[in-house]
């Protein structure tokens, strides 16, 4: 079985995804898919994502992946490359918590 993510030729857009111009937003968008935003500010995310084509656009594979129910247990160290490859590809260093619930 192949791993479906490493032959997903996401390294073409990497720069687009990085550099472009709703880079800023990744931490408030993960905030309100948390639940971490004041009501306030969750309520202008909805807004921007229901008027701001462009910004959904860019923001859809997060969204998306957002509401995928975790149905199999994953495979030893999978959520690790995963990571690491997420991290690399928007440019940041956050380690992993260590977290004894997860296997």
């Amino acid at each position: 079985m192949t791993d479906d993510f490493e032959n997903d030729g996401l390294e073409n857009d990497d720069a687009d995804f990085v550099e472009g111009p709703f880079f800023g937003d990744i931490e408030p968008l993960c905030e309100y898919l948390q639940g971490r935003l004041s009501p306030e500010r969750a309520a202008e995310m909805r807004h921007r994502l229901e008027t701001d084509r462009a910004f959904l656009e860019w923001a859809a594979p997060l969204l998306l992946w957002w509401q995928v129910p975790v149905s199999r247990p994953r495979p030893r160290g999978e959520l690790e490359r995963h990571w690491a490859k997420f991290c690399k590809r928007v440019g940041i260093n956050v380690p992993l918590r260590d977290d004894p619930g997860r296997r």
